[in-house]
């Protein structure tokens, strides 16, 4: 423990400033630097999570501490332009970049040691799988086409193993990329990344394979602890108790499971996620038709305060009629290694874990079979 406390201090003792000295066209007055969404407001920045900037003539700086190399974004919000560009990564260093406003969710162009690493070697190890992985998806998306999203079960079954084994050997390569680059923060970001979507063991393996330096930063530290959680939530494990607020703030313990209900959807979202809003209209479909066979849905949201009333506002307009309950501070999420949104957890009658963001087509072929 001493020797985990000294490395800390060490840690912050080395903290410096990076600049980020950038251009940007289209006419911008201000440009806003976050962590991609994936992993804002999960605990693993040790620092500022969000920062703005004006544009002065297409010219932008950003100055400010660091730890070591971290991912970012860039976004611009401007009446009549929306700009996300792709990750990159800043080292605590002096850089450049340069955005181009129509190259939406592209990486900008931006050189220092960490990109060259990310472009570089990381890329070559991993570019066969994720050309299979990406060829896999285009297939999946013209099946989905095809069949109006109501894929077969056989057919959905076959494309869900696929899916899966493309997982795991990107896994492994990952592990195998770690054990040889154990001081790769592009390695570290990477297996938080893949963390969000849910745990698997050989995470463990991975985060062994990293050397002291890395796993005594605070982010280091931080994913520990979210791997310790992922393991009790894993597949096959009772599903935890939550401390919840209600719509009208209201402290509830959550779940309170009925012998009666065949499953139970477990749905983190907010206001303002679109993917979440989206999925509704088949969410209220499935919870109309099947809540008599004994489906139930528990939707938390991690809308914070300042958002109560567009938390309220969306529930009215989607006729959102299943339990409705807040995750104040991000509190239940954070312990849940919940990084991005819609997550949900599907449970059995007993609270047990069966399903991480299972589909919501899945989701429906398991209702329909369950009442056959």
């Amino acid at each position: 423990m001493t020797l985990l406390f000294v490395s800390q201090i060490r840690a912050q003792q080395t903290c410096s400033l990076y600049t980020l000295s950038g251009t940007i066209n289209g006419g911008i007055d201000k440009i806003i630097l976050c962590p991609p969404g994936a992993i804002e407001d999960t605990g693993y920045y040790p620092y500022k999570n969000r920062l703005e900037t004006k544009v002065v003539n297409g010219n932008f700086t950003f100055t400010d501490s660091i730890n070591y190399p971290t991912p970012f974004i860039l976004i611009v919000r401007k009446t009549g332009t929306t700009y996300n560009s792709g990750m990159f990564f800043i080292d605590p260093c002096s850089q450049t970049i340069a955005c181009n406003i129509d190259s939406l969710k592209k990486t900008p162009e931006i050189s220092n040691k960490t990109m060259r690493e990310w472009k570089g070697i990381y890329t070559k190890a991993f570019k066969n799988i994720n050309y299979e992985i990406n060829k896999q998806r285009g297939t999946e998306d013209s099946i989905r086409k095809i069949y109006s999203n109501k894929i077969p079960l056989a057919q959905s079954t076959d494309l869900l193993n696929k899916k899966d084994s493309l997982n795991n050997e990107w896994n492994s390569l990952l592990l195998h990329y770690t054990k040889e680059h154990p001081n790769s923060y592009v390695s570290l970001w990477m297996l938080i990344y893949v963390l969000s979507n849910g745990y698997k063991s050989v995470y463990d393996s991975i985060y062994s394979q990293f050397s002291d330096s890395i796993k005594n930063t605070p982010t280091g530290l931080t994913l520990y602890k979210r791997l310790h959680s992922a393991r009790t939530i894993a597949i096959g494990t009772l599903f935890p108790q939550l401390y919840l607020y209600t719509i009208d703030d209201s402290f509830v313990k959550l779940p309170k499971f009925n012998k009666n209900n065949s499953y139970t959807l477990v749905d983190f979202w907010f206001s303002s996620c679109m993917p979440c809003k989206r999925q509704f209209p088949l969410l209220k479909k499935l919870y109309d038709n099947y809540k008599k066979s004994g489906f139930q849905i528990i939707g938390i949201s991690v809308d914070q305060n300042e958002h109560i009333n567009d938390l309220k506002k969306i529930i009215k307009e989607q006729d959102l009629n299943w339990q409705q309950y807040r995750d104040k501070d991000y509190k239940n999420a954070n312990e849940l290694s919940i990084e991005g949104y819609p997550t949900n957890f599907l449970l059995d009658k007993n609270g047990i874990i069966i399903k991480r963001n299972i589909k919501l087509e899945e989701l429906e072929q398991m209702l329909r079979e369950s009442q056959q």
